[in-house]
Order: structure tokens, then sequence, then C-alpha cells
């Protein structure tokens, strides 16, 4: 600081450089310091570091940031959310984070991901987005499925697409869910993939413990003509299976 008040001007530019890196390493620590503080088992210490990285004015944070949407608690998640946004992060980072929170372990999070997801879909490229959307189809979340399944259609996402999702769909632990998928592929235009998916649902027909569950599989296994002997021979061929569970299914 004495050298930057020196009248000699090239010992004021040293002096400025001297200043800078010193900065800059104090900085990095700063930075260091609070990235080991994102992986306390404490959601306020999370928090409390994803607020202080906004605060840092440093766009090397972004991805830093980024990668804290997808926190399991929804106090840090929505801390992440306000950083970028006063950092300046671009649609397309944010559209990250937001594909991150879709796998969160807090169906809070997950929700409010889809939601944000469904806002930024005019100003990202929206590819990424239908294959994040697609997985959130078999969320054990009934709200979650519905707000992906809104989205999908509003993107236009093939039906290749849906197909792998909703066949997916039909093996979450909501029953919701399952009953809402299998509508859906009764719905749709199978093609090519209409052999697995009759395979797949007869499997789930098999297993499945709720009685609605199995009734809907039944009324879409009949509109792909699909009969009752069919299914028959199904089961019978999985008895032969050298998986015990596989056997134990077959025989339900």
């Amino acid at each position: 600081i004495n050298i930057l008040v020196s009248r000699n001007s090239e010992a004021r530019a040293r002096g400025i450089r001297i200043l800078e890196d010193i900065l800059s390493i104090a900085s990095n620590e700063i930075v260091e310091g609070y990235k080991k503080a994102l992986g306390s088992k404490n959601a306020a210490v999370r928090k409390f570091a994803v607020e202080e990285l906004g605060q840092l004015g440093d766009d090397n944070v972004i991805s830093i940031l980024v990668e804290r949407m997808g926190d399991e608690n929804f106090d840090v998640y929505e801390a992440a959310i306000g950083a970028l946004k006063k950092l300046g992060a671009y649609a397309d980072q944010m559209v990250e984070g937001y594909k991150k929170a879709l796998v969160s372990k807090d169906a809070k999070v997950r929700k409010s991901a889809a939601e944000k997801l469904v806002e930024e879909l005019g100003r990202v490229e929206r590819v990424g987005v239908i294959e994040s959307l697609i997985d959130r189809l078999s969320d054990e979340n009934l709200e979650i499925h519905k707000i992906a399944v809104k989205a999908l259609e509003e993107l236009g996402a093939s039906e290749d697409h849906l197909v792998e999702g909703y066949k997916k769909a039909t093996g979450s632990k909501n029953a919701e869910v399952r009953k809402s998928a299998v509508v859906a592929l009764g719905q749709l235009e199978l093609g090519e993939q209409r052999d697995a998916v009759v395979t797949k649902l007869m499997d789930q027909f098999l297993s499945d413990e709720n009685s609605e569950v199995r009734r809907l599989i039944s009324q879409t296994l009949q509109q792909l003509q699909v009969t009752h002997e069919q299914i028959i021979d199904h089961a019978i061929n999985i008895l032969v299976s050298r998986n015990s569970e596989a056997r134990a299914r077959g025989i339900r």
C-alpha cells in the first residue's frame, strides 16, 4: 500500500500487482474454506456457505453453486438459486442446476425444480431438459410425476421418449404413478416398442400388489390385443426361470 502512493509509476504498478496477487490467494483460500463447509452434515452450515459464496462476486464459484442446487435440503437449494442469480448465472447454468435438483432426496426440491424447468423452457436448449423430465415420470411423488407429464406434452416429446419413461414409471413405488403410467401407455403409438411394453406390463400384472393397477394393466393389455392365455403362458415361462424371485412372481 505504501508503494501505491509512490511518485514512481513503475513502483506503483508493481505495488498493484503484488496487492492483486495477495488478494487472489486470500480469495482462493476463502473459497476453499466454504467448499469444505458445503460438505457439512448440518444444513444450516451448508446454507451459510452457499450464501457467502454468492457474496464473493466471483464467477468461478458458479459451478460449485450449480452442484449445490441438488442438495437434499430445500433451504440450501433456495439459497443456491439466490446466490446464482446474484452472480448473474446464465439460463443454461440454472437449467443444469435444476436438472441436478430433479434427483434430490427431498421431494420438495424435486417438485420446485420441475416447475422451474418449465419456466425456463423458452430460453434454453430443450433436449437435455426432456431427458431429465422423462426420468421424473417414475418419481414416487405424484405431483412431480404430473408436472413432468404436463411439461413433456408442452415440449412435444417424442413417442419413443415417452414410452421409455412410462415403462419405467410402471415400476414406481407410488401406486398412483403406476396407474397413470399404465393408462398413458395404452394411449401411445407404441410402434416397434409394442412387444417390450407388453412384456413389461405382463411382468407388472403378475407382480403388482395393487388390484386397481392390475385392473388397469388388464384393460391396457386388452387394448393391445393381448389375450389372457398369453398372460398365462408368460407366467408359465417365468415358472421355469432360474431366478427364485421370478418363479415366485410367476406362481402369484
